[in-house]
């Protein structure tokens, strides 16, 4: 066994450092991984050498994490890349997590969607004019909470969407959206003719 002198909380330190800094991750989601390693994976491996720990110990240790099972895959998917990092980093020989299964991801297959008449009745029941144009553009286009925050008139042909692709507010910084897609075929969508009468409040948006 080779002897790194690392312990678990060594490698996650330098695989946020990676990510941040070579890979020029979001902060939002720097920031996220940071949360989940210290209040999800860190309590279980921190002081525990990189080398000592062992698929079965992974196992064990994921089969007890009370949460979603797209949390917890992305938890597993987040250790196997810190033992990647180690890897390279400290010749780590093997990545334990390649002998461990991912969490199943249940799916009843029924999903449970607004009408369009329910959606209406909730853009009817909105505190304000513009609340209700945001309730619609969610409903009817399927943008993030942050595309809907960045939207601007200049953005939008009521006939088709612009081509400059989407943007969205992440603490206060427009960006690209996650899917780093910004191509329009790749996210126009076709807007519902009511919304082309209806008028948001506020002006830019």
């Amino acid at each position: 066994m080779i002897r790194t002198g690392a312990t678990f909380a060594d490698a996650a330190a330098e695989w946020l450092r990676y990510i941040e800094r070579d890979r020029m991750r979001k902060p939002s989601t720097v920031a996220t991984y940071r949360s989940l390693l210290r209040s999800q994976i860190l309590p279980t491996f921190a002081d525990q050498p990189v080398e000592s720990i062992t698929p079965a110990m992974i196992e064990t240790w994921i089969a007890d994490v009370d949460r979603m099972p797209a949390t917890r895959v992305k938890l597993l998917a987040m250790v196997h890349g810190i033992f990647q990092r180690a890897r390279k980093a400290w010749g780590l020989r093997v990545n334990p997590v390649t002998e461990v299964e991912k969490p199943p991801l249940s799916s009843s297959g029924d999903i449970d969607v607004f009408s369009p008449e329910e959606v209406w009745s909730l853009v009817r029941a909105a505190a304000s004019e513009q609340d209700g144009a945001i309730f619609l553009t969610a409903a009817f286009t399927g943008l993030r909470r942050g595309e809907l925050l960045a939207l601007r008139w200049r953005d939008v042909e009521l006939r088709r969407l612009g081509d400059s692709g989407p943007r969205e507010l992440s603490r206060g910084v427009l960006s690209t959206p996650k899917s780093g897609k910004s191509d329009p075929s790749q996210w126009r969508r076709t807007w519902p003719q009511r919304w082309r009468s209806s008028r948001v409040a506020g002006g830019g948006r």
